[in-house]
């Protein structure tokens, strides 16, 4: 039995929005699941909190998270 697994990367918010750099990171992750059968996918994620305040004074905080998964087509169609 193979065991399986799933890579997290956590990227800088700034990053999100560089649509170059996100192209980047989906072949390079691509290519890396082309060579790691045992990897099912790769996570990247980043995560912001805002603060926002109202009229009265008070505050609210918050957070949100993005996040963009590269799957390894090569894995899943062997678990099938």
């Amino acid at each position: 039995m193979m065991l399986l697994g799933i890579i997290f990367v956590e990227v800088s918010r700034f990053w999100l929005d560089d649509e170059e750099f996100a192209l980047k990171m989906s072949r390079l992750a691509q290519r890396f699941l082309a060579r790691s059968p045992a990897i099912v996918s790769v996570k990247y994620y980043a995560a912001v909190v805002v603060r926002q305040e109202d009229i009265s004074g008070g505050e609210t905080l918050g957070e949100v998270v993005a996040f963009r998964e590269e799957t390894n087509a090569i894995t899943i169609q062997k678990t099938r």
